[in-house]
């Protein structure tokens, strides 16, 4: 839920996770149904032009094994190679790692429109390691018109350094998600949410160094340190309208601020055109604007308690362009195979970033395509 993530690897890693995430919320919310199996692959790349490349493979499947029940677990892999100007600066060379990450999660929907859900994941990688256990809860009230939820997460997360083991810090991270989705009616659906987070422990990069001026003229480099304790608060309101046929548009406002002194907005939109019962198609727009922390400087003059060279941590502005098409294809004859439906995916995003106080980069664009299939029995 953080206004700023780092980009390149560990951008894309926080786009995988949130990708999985929006799924299993999306199974455990849903209402009880006829049995359906799925297994489903993707394959995402991010390239940007700061020299960081992500190839991220992804398979799952979900299954429910009983009315109302339903069960998931997915694999997925980074593979990151970067050279970018924040490594530069850092005076790292260039480098290739692999994440990879376990996910579960198992939930279930009583006749009376009551969802109870678990979710446990599991995330490695050569530096960093991290178990994510989180439980939902939500409930329809009101004739089904009003659908009230709340989730928590908790992480564990073990930090280290490449090439050196003995370095070793902890951090830990807990959030608590509340919302609610009124019909207001026939076409038009209004979603409040409010979640609140907050980490605890080692948060800095083990391999960023800031610029500090040396009263003597020359410059020296010095080891990232931010605060080790870190509130964040975000609140969205989210407007679903159905337009007009086979057409349906989505607008949304995220307020976030924490305790580092960020502020952020970001306004959204999205248009959802069924252009035949097999075929789907979306549009996005996204337009995020964020102040930059209150120890944050492009240059330090002298040491302080907290220097940090994060661009994500300075002032920034973004925007995201989107396309996503589905295609589900029901064959006749798969019946007789117990094969109900044939989905692909193809997704594309253009995204540009713009930074306003950093030394080593003006600004930065990326893309992130994504193609995928699923089978559901």
């Amino acid at each position: 839920m953080a206004a700023t993530e780092r980009t390149g690897g560990r951008g894309a890693h926080v786009l995988a996770l949130l990708s999985l995430a929006v799924a299993g919320v999306v199974a455990l919310t849903a209402p009880p149904a006829a049995a359906e199996n799925r297994g489903s692959a993707r394959l995402g790349v991010y390239q940007d032009d700061n020299n960081t490349l992500v190839i991220s493979p992804m398979v799952a499947v979900s299954a429910q094994p009983t009315e109302g029940a339903n069960v998931r677990a997915s694999y997925l892999a980074d593979m990151v190679t970067s050279s970018s100007v924040d490594l530069v600066s850092s005076a790292t060379k260039k480098f290739a790692e692999r994440r990879d990450d376990l996910s579960f999660s198992g939930g279930y929907t009583t006749r009376g429109f009551t969802t109870v859900g678990v979710s446990y994941d599991y995330s490695h990688e050569r530096d960093y390691a991290s178990h994510t256990v989180g439980a939902q809860l939500a409930r329809e009230v009101l004739d089904r018109t009003l659908t009230l939820s709340l989730g928590w997460a908790t992480s564990l997360n073990a930090v280290g350094r490449s090439g050196d083991p003995n370095f070793s810090a902890d951090m830990q991270n807990h959030s608590l998600t509340v919302s609610g989705a009124q019909v207001l009616n026939k076409d038009t659906v209004l979603k409040l949410t409010y979640q609140g987070q907050r980490a605890d422990g080692f948060q800095a990069s083990v391999y960023r160094y800031v610029i500090v001026d040396d009263p003597l003229g020359g410059r020296l480099r010095t080891p990232e340190v931010v605060p080790d304790e870190r509130w964040r608060h975000a609140t969205v309101v989210a407007l679903n309208h159905h337009l007009v046929g086979p057409i349906f548009v989505q607008g949304d406002y995220r307020f976030y601020r924490d305790t580092w002194g960020i502020d952020g907005h970001t306004v959204g939109a999205r248009l959802a055109w069924t252009v035949s019962e097999s075929l789907h198609l979306w549009l996005r727009q996204r337009l995020h604007f964020q102040g930059a922390a209150s120890f944050y400087r492009a240059r330090y003059a002298q040491p302080q308690s907290f220097m940090t060279g994060d661009k994500e941590l300075g002032e920034l502005t973004s925007s995201t362009t989107g396309l996503k098409l589905d295609y589900e294809w029901r064959p006749a004859a798969g019946k007789s195979w117990g094969l109900n439906s044939i989905g692909l995916v193809a997704k594309v995003d253009y995204l540009r970033f713009t930074y306003a106080d950093f030394v080593w980069l003006d600004g930065m664009t990326a893309w992130i395509g994504e193609l995928g299939t699923s089978v559901t029995f």
